[in-house]
């Protein structure tokens, strides 16, 4: 029952960058052998000062209080069990990282997103040479072959390769990875990470790559600014030819005074600059009015409340008549806001406060993945209530558990077992 409950437990982390549906089927397997195998018996040493595990508890309680400053019990509900990874993942995967190595897991989720990354490039190929439409070569489009949102595979796919870019440059030897397939394995990954056009996880790409070549390059300093300056010429070169750059020149060309209009219409000139800053305001307002920087105005409350703000400034929500729900169901985008609007100071002192042990932990460990991991998280935060979706909520809590406190004493960076 362990092994088979061990092979779950990969299979879990290989089903990650894949449709939910395939993930879900794959921890209900692992919960049963979980029972099964008795791994219950190893809870007290997984909890046992594990502060990252208590933390990722502490968030999930915030959004239980939540129940009680409601007054929509179905959506707070439905929050609820959206932040149940906060709580199952200790329990049900915690426990494998015991005793256990934890490479393999994350061996496993390299692999698999390789893999699902590869079949995107294949499938959207395929469509492209059938129908010669090169949009489906980009952006949804393209991660839409295995059900998934550009910007979550892209923080899948950027996770993955700083993962692999670690470990080539440790020159680690792994079973089902050698070292001479890490190279053209980053390459993809980076040319992949590209054509997924997430603007933001693509200039936290350049940034990472660009700060491990001028600590790695055994060239002179002028050397190293002049391989990153053609680096980013030919990724500029390549992205001006392409759609990707119509994203880009949406940042540039942005309308910010719109930010602080009060009537909008239906032909208000959004993009997802101005969007973002102009619902950060609302929720700050909502906050005020509401006099629910504390505790929030509760989880079941937030979106009703920002709707009502959007009906309000007359932002578009919709028309039933074609079936578009406009804004309507548009959060924040960005946890940090999203929590504080929906828990208060106290939701985002806890969601900080794990981050804050989280790269600490990572920089008391000179465990650079870890510090990476959670760099990655905190970046897309910025524009993304990536607790919102379990896509991303999901990764975050296995990758925890997978290179947090429940790995100390078997390093996946080292590799010791």
């Amino acid at each position: 029952m362990n092994r088979i409950y061990g092979f779950l437990v990969l299979l879990f982390f290989a089903s990650l960058p894949f449709h939910l549906r395939i993930n879900n089927t794959v921890f209900i397997v692992l919960i049963v052998f979980w029972f099964l195998s008795a791994q219950w018996k190893h809870l007290p040493k997984m909890f046992q000062n594990n502060t990252l595990v208590w933390a990722m508890i502490a968030l999930f309680f915030v959004n239980v209080y939540g129940l009680f400053n409601t007054t929509n019990m179905d959506l707070a509900w439905f929050n609820l069990d959206k932040k149940l990874q906060l709580v199952l993942f200790p329990f049900f995967l915690g426990t494998y990282f015991v005793n256990i190595e934890g490479k393999k897991a994350l061996l496993s989720f390299v692999v698999a997103t390789l893999a699902s990354s590869i079949y995107c490039l294949i499938a959207a190929l395929i469509l492209f040479f059938q129908e010669g439409n090169s949009e489906v070569l980009f952006y949804h489009q393209l991660s839409n072959q295995i059900g998934n949102s550009a910007i979550y595979q892209s923080l899948y796919v950027l996770w993955t390769a700083v993962i692999v870019a670690h470990w080539y440059l440790k020159k680690e030897t792994l079973q089902y990875l050698s070292r001479k397939w890490m190279l053209p394995s980053l390459l993809f990954l980076s040319v992949f990470l590209v054509l997924l056009s997430s603007k933001s996880l693509i200039l936290l790409g350049l940034i990472l790559l660009s700060f491990s070549l001028l600590r790695h390059l055994p060239f002179s300093w002028p050397k190293k600014i002049a391989s990153i300056a053609i680096l980013l010429f030919a990724l500029t070169a390549f992205i001006s030819q392409t759609p990707i750059a119509d994203r880009f020149k949406d940042v540039f060309s942005s309308k910010l005074e719109l930010i602080q209009q009060d009537s909008f219409t239906y032909r208000s000139d959004f993009d997802g600059l101005n969007m973002r800053l102009t619902f950060w305001r609302f929720a700050f307002e909502i906050l005020e009015e509401d006099e629910a920087w504390i505790f929030g105005v509760g989880p079941g409350d937030s979106q009703t409340r920002l709707v009502e703000k959007y009906k309000a400034h007359g932002i578009y929500l919709g028309n039933p008549y074609l079936g578009d729900a406009g804004y309507q169901k548009t959060n924040t985008h960005n946890q940090f806001v999203e929590t504080s609007l929906k828990s208060g100071i106290v939701g985002l002192m806890v969601t900080l406060g794990l981050f804050a042990l989280l790269l600490l932990e990572g920089y008391k460990t000179k465990n650079i993945l870890q510090i990476c991991f959670g760099l990655i998280f905190m970046w897309l935060m910025l524009t993304e209530s990536v607790f919102e979706r379990q896509k991303g909520l999901s990764l975050f809590c296995a990758g925890v558990l997978l290179l947090g406190a429940t790995v100390r004493k078997n390093n996946v960076l080292e590799g010791k077992s």
